[in-house]
């Protein structure tokens, strides 16, 4: 091992190599040896020994954790790395390793002293140590359910990545930004405010950013919120435009404090700041802002105003005799099985909807209403005994706490099962909870409606929007929120003091909507509630809308973006997919032909027939996949083209299967593609069974398929290979 005697010693120490740890280059040579060939044993027997001959040696110690935490004996390492800073407490190799250790032996709580001195003190000398730590890091946030701090430390982990490594980390960025599962208010970049004032103040702002930027948020949103207390304080005596600036500067620095919290996991404390923030906001959309994620992050963890899914667990005797007993008792409706799938004794045997009255029968939409179609109480599931007595055969019944689960407890317990044996929770005789919970607001909405298989979509889908429109005009206006001190949105209609709660919570009922694909009108709503609409921000020509909030960027007057702008606005919201930014971005592309060539225009007709055929606009959705069709494509293209159009009419004319113009693109399926493509045949049969469609062109026998578990194929879903070395074309592969 040729090292320079005179370069810095690879201990840590700072010293040079000549006057700390030469004469060991020889042996930790070996040892690297060892550690490169992955024989950790080894490597760790020969530092055991040098550690013996050379108890003060910071370089054998350092090596000794390095090799325990590649051999994932993390914990092991803390005990080395304790001596060499008890020795040398600078050693900044021993700082960035105990970190690290310290995660691993202690978790983030009890590590977090340690884990932010190695964020603060090593990210330049030892990158790739701060990389790992912040990657671990970001994955523990991520599993606690902490969506702001999980993105930060990818964010930190991405400026310490190797070239290597960068490409990774900025896919899961990525990932992270393009989840529609996390509410979109704590996607994307939320950036810490600018804050001026004199010289000593504005000292301590860029000390809090720095350690913000390091990693240390729990010390950055200490000091943030040190700062606006003092600035509170000050507003007292202050009075006119005084008090007006003083008051935008509190907000900030609660504003910037809030997101130090949320940064570090703690996203009650941070919902306090930014309730504060937004209380001293004088700009009601940095107000609105501020409160709307306040409200969503202390939602989050309010499981005591939240409703828990529940379970009841039963051990079983006779499967079969339990099966029949539940085909025959009322209200319990079995749920058809997927086909060809193979025996798993960890799927159950049988799944039953328990339900508050008995299904509608027939596709006559009249018979469909909110009072008709039955509501799901709980669903049971039974599980067979697996061999080898590795599992018992087991009967569960699941759904939301409360008097409708109990009810549906009840009619089980009813139906004569003679040996069912409750298992109950350790020490009580209550159901056995769930992590899953639902806001209690949102209750209304969180009972399935039962349908038998063949009911048309469309069907399906109104009934859907019908319960959506009930909540929103009968339901939750009626509502006692919290968060408006206890009076329901209708009470607080010209309140000036509960405007910005208000607003606040009509975005959350926004992100609601844009999860589960509902409509929502928030400037409609806003004027319904009597609050001005939003105002739309200033921009230029240096403005970089990618780093936008998702609420800054529903503000942007797109018409007014350049061309550019435009591009980088469609790739951001193609990302997130902000329903509410989406369309009338879409919109501004169509409009704007300069910037057609820079971008692909397939994608913007396909989110805009999606999206009409979201809001059951089918007429709108058809208009602007006509746009598609008509678009010029390479005669080698052209076959692959016109299949993925069609495929997305089919889906959107399916809402009504018995509509002459289905049968006809089924047809046309069948006839056209069908030789092409002879998987479609299948999918076509297993339509026209279900719904019952009138096939005459349709020869008996001559295909056979069914629908898929997951539902009707489309163009976006990947095909499966068929038998064989075909070479076809598949839509989606």
């Amino acid at each position: 091992m040729a090292l320079d005697v005179y370069a810095a010693c690879p201990c840590g120490s700072n010293k040079k190599l000549k006057f700390c740890c030469h004469g060991l280059e020889g042996s930790i040579e070996q040892v690297v040896r060892h550690q490169s060939a992955k024989q950790y044993k080894q490597a760790l027997q020969l530092l055991d020994a040098l550690d013996k001959k050379h108890p003060q040696s910071a370089w054998v110690k350092n090596l000794q954790a390095f090799t325990l935490m590649m051999d994932k004996r993390g914990p092991e390492a803390v005990g080395p790395l304790t001596k060499v800073l008890q020795i040398q407490p600078d050693n900044l190799y021993s700082i960035a390793l105990f970190g690290l250790a310290s995660f691993l032996a202690n978790g983030w709580k009890s590590g977090k002293a340690a884990i932010q001195r190695a964020f603060q003190r090593c990210p330049n000398e030892y990158p790739h140590i701060i990389y790992f730590l912040a990657r671990s890091t970001a994955e523990f946030m991520g599993s606690i359910g902490s969506p702001l701090a999980h993105r930060q430390y990818l964010g930190l982990a991405m400026r310490l990545a190797s070239e290597e490594n960068r490409e990774n980390v900025f896919m899961e960025l990525i990932e992270f930004d393009g989840d529609t599962k996390i509410p979109y208010i704590l996607r994307g970049t939320h950036d810490l405010v600018p804050v001026a004032g004199e010289v000593a103040f504005e000292k301590e702002v860029r000390k809090s950013v720095k350690l913000a930027f390091l990693g240390c948020n729990e010390g950055a949103a200490g000091l943030f919120a040190k700062l606006a207390e003092s600035a509170e304080a000050e507003l007292a005596g202050l009075a006119g435009d005084e008090a007006t600036a003083k008051r935008a500067v509190v907000a900030s620095l609660w504003w910037n404090s809030g997101l130090c919290r949320a940064w570090d996991g703690d996203e009650k404390s941070a919902a306090e700041s930014l309730h504060r923030s937004a209380k001293h906001a004088d700009d009601l959309d940095a107000a609105v802002e501020a409160e709307t994620l306040a409200q969503t992050l202390g939602r989050r963890g309010d499981r005591e105003h939240a409703h828990r899914v529940v379970q009841s667990t039963f051990k079983i005797k006779m499967v079969s005799k339990l099966l029949t007993l539940l085909d025959e008792t009322p209200l319990f409706v079995r749920v058809p099985q997927p086909e060809g799938q193979a025996p798993d004794p960890r799927q159950p045997v049988a799944t039953y909807r328990v339900l508050d009255k008995n299904p509608v029968a027939g596709n006559e939409p009249a018979s469909y209403t909110l009072d008709s179609v039955p509501r799901v109480a709980a669903e049971i599931v039974v599980f067979a005994s697996a061999a080898q007595g590795q599992q018992e055969a087991a009967l569960a019944i699941i759904g939301i706490e409360g008097e409708t689960f109990t009810d549906a407890v009840a009619k089980l317990e009813a139906a004569g099962i003679d040996d069912l044996e409750k298992i109950t929770a350790p020490g009580s005789g209550e159901s056995i909870s769930t992590n899953t919970v639902f806001e209690k607001e949102f209750l209304p909405l969180q009972f399935k409606r039962h349908f038998e298989a063949s009911t048309p979509l469309g069907i399906i889908r109104r009934i859907n929007r019908d319960n959506w429109s009930k909540f929103l005009t009968n339901e939750w206006p009626e509502m006692s929120l919290a968060a408006l001190g206890g009076k329901t949105p209708k009470q607080a209609i010209g309140d000036e003091s509960l405007r910005v709660p208000l607003a606040a919570w009509l975005q959350q009922i926004d992100m609601y909507a844009d999860r589960f694909g509902l409509p929502f009108d928030v400037p409609a709503e806003r004027a319904r509630y009597s609050l001005p609409v939003a105002t739309p921000r200033e921009i230029s020509e240096h403005t970089n809308v990618g780093t936008l909030s998702v609420l800054q960027f529903a503000r942007l007057p797109f018409d007014k973006l350049s061309d550019q702008q435009l591009v980088a606005a469609f790739k951001r919201v193609a990302l997130v997919q902000h329903k509410g930014s989406l369309r009338p971005l879409l919109l501004t592309i169509v409009e704007r032909t300069s910037c057609h060539e820079l971008l692909d225009m397939a994608r913007v007709y396909r989110f805009l027939s999606d999206l009409g055929s979201l809001l059951m606009e089918t007429s709108e959705a058809i208009r602007w996949l006509d746009k598609e069709r008509a678009r010029s494509v390479p005669t080698a293209e052209q076959f692959e083209h016109e299949l993925d159009c069609d495929m997305r009419e089919l889906r959107y004319r399916l809402d009504d299967p018995h509509d002459p113009v289905c049968s006809n693109l089924l047809r046309r399926m069948w006839e056209h593609y069908g030789p092409k493509v002879p998987e479609l045949r299948g999918y076509v049969t297993g339509i026209v069974n279900l719904y019952k469609v009138s096939a005459p062109w349709m020869s008996a026998g001559e295909a056979v398929g069914a629908i898929t578990s997951g539902g009707v194929w489309t163009p976006d879903a990947a095909a499966e290979k068929p038998a064989g070395e075909s070479k076809l074309w598949l839509p989606g592969s």
